[in-house]
């Protein structure tokens, strides 16, 4: 019991935060990563090398993006086939398009990894592709990105696709929510996107209408969503609303109520069964800008089996956790949030506020995960496995002060030879055990029963292959 009591702790930093369950049933090594053919090199001046090719006519082609496979049955990467077409750049970005939209999801799996991204702008023949922060280890300071631009009639089309997975340690600074104002962690990055990103277009826009497209999944969303915010707060990125394609799914909530201006072309794919989508919790005072597009059905089940017949979410149970009668996923993923961010033990050790968050946990957790995603695959994988042993996770639950549990992950630091500071795991290891026993201890009526299946799928619900089932149903569903 105590072992699954921790593993529903570590999966609560992926509640936390609002990307990729870090528990995924398997990794997928980062394929051999090539320089590119053109352009500048990642780290380099964002300035690219030379103009595009002004191009007559209007380019439409399939291209097809790898998107990794991550439920449980999937097994190989799947390889989608999207329809580019120049002419979507054309249209008003302030109405929603469902072609644009898929291929949009697209561009946001091919930013998964440098050469993913390269040959999918190489493939829709976008010029001087610029990368950014994809070599080396990701640190809670990266946000790797891709930049690129074509011509298209009278304009010049610039594209920005983020990276929204496989940023290992970048999870600690999804924890750095702020006691106040947008999100602190994010609005790091974004603001230094926005920074590269004027210098890029300043480069390459000539005398043409500049035109914007920006595209990211979960994490990558949340900083799309901020970055819109911010042009049109002033960045001296001079693009009016109907020509600037932003595409958001799955994405978290990075802005103050002030700053989340319901601006019309940002369009926000959201599965409101997916718990990353309502993290922070709405009393953090934290929204999207945009507009909200809900792709959410209950049957989601059986449209993942028309995508790949292997994939195994599992079906909705009904339960009645406390008393609560809860009969379908989007109340189950609000009782979720009840239990993480009202439902206490200690008001000590609340999580009410994000006053509370950030003085009770916003520290501890985020060390901890940057610390948890900097093991190689192998000692993570062994750590976890180790937790399910009673004679490992005993001393550790009985042991308040952290130091147990500190001293079990230190043996996998080790291990890997990762530095770290020992005062500062003791804390972090001391905060997750104050989390155990207090504001997580509401989901034990779920996790200890047979509705922890509800747990598995509300986790299944963030992951891209939903998504993308999801989408492509909702268009059906609605005859576009």
């Amino acid at each position: 019991m105590k072992a699954k009591f921790l593993r529903l702790l570590l999966l609560s930093s992926f509640v936390l935060v609002g990307c990729s369950n870090p528990f995924a049933k398997k990794e997928n090594p980062e394929p051999e990563q090539e320089q590119p053919s053109g352009g500048q090199q990642d780290g380099g001046d964002p300035q690219g090398g030379g103009e595009g090719e002004d191009k007559s006519s209007l380019l439409k082609r399939a291209v097809h993006v790898q998107m990794e496979a991550l439920l449980t049955g999937s097994e190989d990467n799947y390889e989608l086939e999207f329809i580019y077409d120049d002419s979507l750049f054309l249209k008003d970005a302030e109405v929603y398009d469902k072609d644009l939209s898929l291929l949009s999801f697209g561009a946001s799996m091919a930013g998964t990894f440098r050469n993913w991204a390269e040959s999918f702008l190489d493939d829709t023949d976008f010029n001087d592709s610029y990368q950014k922060d994809y070599e080396g280890e990701p640190t809670a300071e990266t946000l790797a990105y891709s930049f690129a631009h074509k011509t298209i009639e009278d304009n010049e089309l610039f594209a920005v696709i983020i990276r929204g997975h496989e940023y290992k340690k970048e999870w600690s600074n999804n924890l750095e929510i702020g006691a106040d104002g947008d999100h602190m962690g994010w609005l790091y990055n974004s603001m230094k996107l926005c920074n590269e990103l004027k210098d890029y277009i300043n480069d390459h826009k000539g005398e043409k209408t500049v035109k914007l497209w920006m595209v990211g999944y979960s994490r990558a969303g949340a900083i799309a969503n901020m970055v819109s915010s911010l042009i049109f707060r002033g960045t001296d990125i001079s693009v009016s609303a109907k020509n600037m394609y932003v595409y958001t799914f799955e994405a978290p909530a990075p802005l103050t109520e002030e700053h989340a201006i319901k601006y019309n072309n940002v369009h926000n794919i959201v599965n409101s069964a997916d718990i990353v989508a309502h993290i922070p919790p709405e009393q953090y005072g934290l929204y999207r800008c945009g507009v909200d597009f809900e792709i959410y059905d209950a049957n989601v089940s059986e449209i993942v089996k028309y995508f790949d017949n292997n994939i195994d979410i599992p079906a909705y149970i009904n339960c009645s956790p406390n008393g609560s009668q809860i009969t379908n996923d989007i109340d189950f993923t609000q009782y979720n949030l009840d239990s993480i961010f009202t439902y206490n033990l200690d008001d000590t050790k609340d999580a009410q506020t994000r006053e509370d968050y950030v003085d009770h946990y916003e520290d501890g957790l985020s060390y901890f995960v940057g610390l948890l995603f900097s093991f190689s695959a192998a000692s993570r994988t062994a750590m976890m496995a180790g937790l399910s042993d009673y004679s490992v996770i005993i001393p550790i639950m009985m042991d308040s002060s952290g130091v147990s549990f500190a001293n079990y992950v230190k043996t996998y630091l080790d291990a890997d030879h990762i530095e770290y500071d020992d005062e500062k795991l003791v804390s972090a290891c001391k905060t997750l055990q104050g989390g155990l026993t207090t504001i997580f201890s509401g989901l034990l009526s779920v996790y200890m029963s047979d509705y922890k299946t509800n747990l598995t799928r509300v986790l299944d619900m963030h992951y891209p292959e939903v998504t993308y089932c999801l989408l492509n149903n909702a268009h059906a569903k609605l005859g576009a």
